[in-house]
């Protein structure tokens, strides 16, 4: 499991100068959920 902070996540993709496609979200939501796994 990789430790991360979703607050400071949510900030930075704020000051981007652009807006995410969904595309671009769901892959953010992807590595956020292997993140989340346990390493085995």
């Amino acid at each position: 499991m990789i430790p991360y902070d979703n607050q400071a996540l949510r900030q930075l993709i704020a000051t981007l100068p652009f807006d995410l496609t969904n595309a671009q979200k769901r892959v953010v939501n992807e590595i956020v959920r292997i993140c989340a796994v346990p390493n085995t």
